[in-house]
Parts: structure tokens; C-alpha cells; sequence
């Protein structure tokens, strides 16, 4: 873990620097949880937060290492470095204020602070997608040669996937809910809240976004892993495929008001 630490620092301070202040405030809401007895649709005021802060980190460390082989010089890489970390500082700062407050982040129309920060949470997660999908062109048309062919195409297959994420992201926000044939806040899943009797659209948002860090992963995975070239290239087309499938049916039953699992 050390090691794997150091080399995120040595490659890119910035984003680094970020992850320890999500982690630094991860920590502060998880010792304020036990004693803010609050609830905000069914569950506590922090826990979206919480989700927040654990989600902020992983795509800080995932941007890491596709910044590190996207062919950039440093100095486009530290100015999409504080891009990144500035949207992402603004992102937590307007969640946890509201939190903080009892109110909804996302979708909120009755409380005048609320209406005015969404709209600017929104663009900043705009300009993330942006800079997301010219990584994704960038992978494509200038592959590193600093990776092998099989993580190239791992980190590829995420960044397609990724990009998805802003289908579901604008369709919520255009409707103002992320729940379809129910009501945000309904019976849902344990800390996720899913809803569990009505389609939520966040199920495929969530396997959209983290597919830039399952998809790398898995390409380390196979590397270590004794098959030849060919079966560890038809696994991961495999893998993709199946995945991508599968985000795609569940934001079609999400469309149709159907939960992902009935409990």
C-alpha cells in the first residue's frame, strides 16, 4: 500500500493532494454519522456523502493513472489535474454543506440554495465529462506505448463505458429525480439505496463511472494470470461485452419502472 501510495504521489502531486482531502473528510463525517441522528429521505443526512467521498477517491486515483498515459506533456496534465480536483472540491463542498443542512444536493426544488447550487454542481461535472471523452478519443488516436496492448484496451473499454455515465447523469437531471414510476426516497437497498420497488436510474449512472476503475484492474488481473495473449484478449472483449450489456438492460428496466431487484 505504501508503495502503491508513493508512486501515486510521484506521478501527479495534484490529484494526490485530493485524495487526502477526501479521505481527510470521509474521516470527519464518519466520526460526526453516529451522533447526527438526522434522516433525508430514508436515510441519514451524511450518507450520500459518504458515498460521495469513497466515489471522488477512487476516480482521483483512476485519473491518475489514465492522465499518467494519455500522451499529455506535464504541464497539460497538471492544468486537467486542477481542473479535476476544482470541480471535485466543489462537488463535496455543495454535498456536505447540504448534509450538513438536511437538504438534497441533487434535484432539489424547494429549498432556494439547493435550486441555485445544483445547476453549478452540474456544470462542473460537465466539464468532467468533457475532458472524460477527449481522454477517450485522446486513447484511441494516440495510444501510449508505455502500455501493453492488453491494458491499453482495458483502460479503453472503461473509458467508452465511462463516458455512458453522462446519458444517465443529464437524463436525471432533466427530470429532476433519479427514480422512474416511484419517488425518490422510497424502500431501497442497504447504503446504495437502490430503490428496490420502482426503476432507479442511478444503478447504470454507478456501473457507468466505475468501469474506468474495473476495466484497468481487470487488465491487471489478466496480465498476471498464465493464458495466452489471444484467451486473455477474448476474456476481456468477453468481459466488456457482458458488462456493457448489462448496463444497458439495466438502465432499459430502470426506463420501464422496474427496480433492478424486487425485495
Amino acid at each position: 500500500m505504501n508503495e502503491l501510495w508513493y508512486k501515486c504521489w510521484q506521478t501527479n502531486k495534484i490529484l494526490s493532494v485530493g485524495i487526502l482531502i477526501h479521505l481527510a473528510l470521509l474521516l470527519i463525517v464518519l466520526i460526526i454519522l453516529p451522533y447526527d441522528g438526522r434522516q433525508l429521505m430514508g436515510e441519514s443526512v451524511w450518507i450520500k456523502s459518504i458515498k460521495f467521498c469513497l466515489s471522488i477517491v477512487l476516480f482521483l486515483a483512476s485519473s491518475i493513472f489514465i492522465l499518467k498515459y494519455a500522451n499529455y506533456k506535464w504541464q497539460s496534465i497538471k492544468i486537467i489535474s486542477w481542473v479535476l480536483l476544482s470541480c471535485m472540491l466543489f462537488e463535496i463542498a455543495c454535498i456536505l454543506l447540504q448534509s450538513a443542512r438536511a437538504e438534497k444536493s441533487h434535484f432539489n426544488n424547494t429549498d432556494p440554495l439547493g435550486m441555485m447550487l445544483f445547476p453549478l454542481m452540474g456544470t462542473a461535472i460537465t466539464i468532467i465529462l468533457v475532458i472524460y471523452i477527449v481522454l477517450c478519443v485522446r486513447y484511441f488516436i494516440y495510444p501510449s506505448k508505455a502500455l501493453s496492448t492488453l491494458m491499453l484496451w482495458s483502460v479503453r473499454v472503461g473509458l467508452v463505458i465511462f463516458v455512458f455515465s453522462g446519458v444517465t447523469g443529464f437524463m436525471m437531471a432533466s427530470i429532476g429525480r433519479h427514480t422512474i414510476g416511484g419517488v425518490d426516497g422510497g424502500p431501497g437497498w442497504f447504503f446504495t439505496n437502490w430503490s428496490t420497488v420502482a426503476g432507479d436510474l442511478r444503478v447504470a449512472h454507478f456501473m457507468s463511472i466505475h468501469a474506468i476503475q474495473i476495466f484497468p484492474l481487470l487488465g491487471l488481473l489478466l496480465i498476471n494470470v498464465s493464458w495466452s495473449t489471444v484467451i486473455k484478449k477474448t476474456v476481456l472483449i468477453m468481459i466488456g461485452l457482458f458488462y456493457t450489456l448489462f448496463n444497458v438492460l439495466a438502465f432499459i428496466q430502470a426506463l420501464q419502472g422496474r427496480p433492478l431487484i424486487y425485495l
